[in-house]
């Protein structure tokens, strides 16, 4: 049957190898999207989510592109996972959705999500905080100062001498 995961994982495969043939490469996003579908049916939530992240990122038309943006915010919504479920809902252009019951669906759950986003974030830093707090100076320091090469490092800068 069409829902035998044997017949479902062939599939996958065939469709990946269809998606690194150069002739099929402008249709990507739609190849990596129909994997992600196929993935859900086997229960096989980062699978497809790494499928759509693919399609996403391989994108050159706009409709698929928001198709797998929402399909992605509403994958991690349904999994309560609403950090990157607002990161998703952000990347949708709302205005080009084409069906009323995902657009409304896009605008209720998007300030929602960014506000529960936003005060997560803010209690993981408190945490961290607090984490810090705990530890003796010297840990502290070598924390303090590691993060810090993270982030010159991440901008761009070399690293100072003195640090």
């Amino acid at each position: 049957g069409s829902n035998d995961p044997k017949a479902l994982k062939e599939r996958i495969e065939k469709l990946y190898r269809l998606g690194k043939k150069e002739k099929y490469q402008p249709y990507g996003d739609i190849v990596y999207y129909a994997v992600a579908q196929l993935e859900l049916e086997l229960n096989r939530f980062d699978a497809a989510t790494a499928a759509l992240e693919k399609s996403i990122r391989v994108s050159t038309n706009p409709e698929q592109k928001n198709a797998s943006c929402l399909l992605l915010a509403d994958l991690f919504f349904d999994k309560k996972q609403y950090v990157p479920a607002s990161k998703w809902y952000d990347s949708i252009v709302v205005q080009s959705l084409r069906d009323s019951v995902q657009m409304n669906r896009v605008l209720q759950r998007q300030p929602a999500v960014k506000i529960i986003a936003t005060n997560i974030a803010a209690i993981e830093m408190q945490d961290s905080l607090q984490a810090l707090a705990v530890k003796g100076e010297k840990d502290r320091e070598a924390i303090v100062r590691k993060l810090y090469r993270q982030l010159r490092k991440q901008q761009g800068m070399k690293e100072k001498e003195d640090d």
